[in-house]
């Protein structure tokens, strides 16, 4: 029997059934006494995949995995096993007690997902001041065997064995990308990495990333998020990435636009968050230097607008010849209905001003546009 006929049965009120498929008491019988271990193997193996996690969540090992599921009988264990989708993605928390049973963990998941676009995510927690972790070398090797199935990936490791990417990256789509802490000392060139993505568009940039020490691709990308960027790398960042459309960041005070900046043509959404540095004149000389032509939505601080917000944000539309729709505008003394009426020439649909706490909320609001574990 076709499965779309058992759902629209099991979903018909019981007094009905008989009348949905005429002369078929057998057929209705039969239904109600229907065992999952009867279902055909395609079918299971789709239910299965329905009780992961689904994008841009990853399986975690244990509960909510599909090794939970080889757990239940042989027959389940076997039809998991046997459906590669079932462990395309992979989330590892890396703990250093535990670092061999974690890459034969490693091993079994990419082994069993077969050719499937893989969705990796792969963090080290950086040691305690005066104390050594063992090395995870081993799980960069391992996942390179890899590297043209990835189609999602985090990585958060020791800035020590980002050396060991390479190759090409076909479907790499979306990337977090950072060391879990700053280099020390400074390397003395750039790593150049993920250059052979040619279809990566998603990028975000974890807490220590530095573009003096990891230098992406960034013509392809168009959607960039960043956790405490300072101006000046801001700056290097936003000269390369011509092709942008979405950048959101949380900014830091310091460094200072040494050139002027390209108009990014494509930029239609710029959100940036004050950092955990006091403001001064340099987020302000960062805006001064954007031109956005397409900018259609905008969110910034409004401790960087001195001495007149208004007038601010009023050069920056005049300068881009843009069409802002929606307007945020946070630790701001006007509410969004004032700053609608200083705007009112500028086409805005929508304006809004929010009070931002604690550098941890802040955080949580950059993560809550993530749309996906980072």
């Amino acid at each position: 029997m076709a499965l779309d006929t058992i759902e629209l049965f099991c979903e018909t009120p019981p007094h009905f059934r008989y009348e949905l498929i005429p002369n078929s008491e057998q057929t209705c019988s039969r239904i109600e006494h229907f065992q999952i271990l009867d279902l055909p193997f395609e079918i299971t193996a789709e239910i299965f995949s329905h009780f992961l996690p689904q994008d841009p969540l990853r399986s975690l090992p244990g509960l909510q995995s599909p090794t939970l599921l080889c757990q239940v009988c042989r027959q389940w264990r076997e039809i998991a096993i046997s459906a590669p989708w079932l462990w395309k993605s992979l989330q590892l928390d890396l703990v250093p007690e535990f670092l061999p049973q974690q890459l034969q963990v490693l091993r079994t998941w990419l082994k069993r997902s077969g050719s499937c676009p893989l969705s990796i995510g792969i963090t080290y927690k950086a040691a305690e001041p005066g104390l050594t972790s063992p090395p995870v070398d081993n799980f960069i090797q391992e996942l390179m065997l890899h590297s043209k199935r990835w189609q999602s990936m985090e990585m958060n490791l020791p800035f020590e064995v980002l050396h060991l990417i390479h190759g090409e990256m076909p479907q790499l789509l979306a990337l977090t990308i950072g060391p879990n802490a700053v280099p020390e000392p400074p390397p003395q060139h750039p790593l150049r990495l993920f250059h052979s993505s040619p279809h990566l568009e998603h990028i975000v940039l974890s807490r220590f990333f530095q573009p003096c020490a990891i230098q992406l691709c960034w013509e392809n990308c168009t959607n960039l998020e960043g956790l405490f960027l300072y101006v000046d790398e801001c700056f290097v960042i936003l000269t390369q990435a011509i092709n942008i459309v979405c950048f959101k960041a949380t900014i830091e005070s310091g460094g200072d636009i040494v050139a002027p900046m390209p108009a990014l043509v494509h930029l239609e959404s710029l959100l940036l968050l004050p950092g955990e540095t006091e403001p001064d004149d340099s987020q302000m000389r960062l805006l001064d230097a954007l031109k956005l032509p397409a900018l259609r939505n905008l969110s910034v601080s409004e401790l960087w607008f001195t001495p007149s917000p208004a007038a601010s944000i009023n050069k920056l539309i005049s300068r881009s010849g843009c069409h802002i729709r929606e307007l945020c505008i946070t630790e701001s003394r006007y509410d969004g209905a004032r700053w609608q009426y200083y705007l009112n020439g500028s086409n805005l649909h929508h304006a809004e001003s929010k009070g931002m706490g604690s550098i941890g909320q802040m955080e949580e609001v950059m993560l809550s546009m993530r749309g996906y574990r980072g």
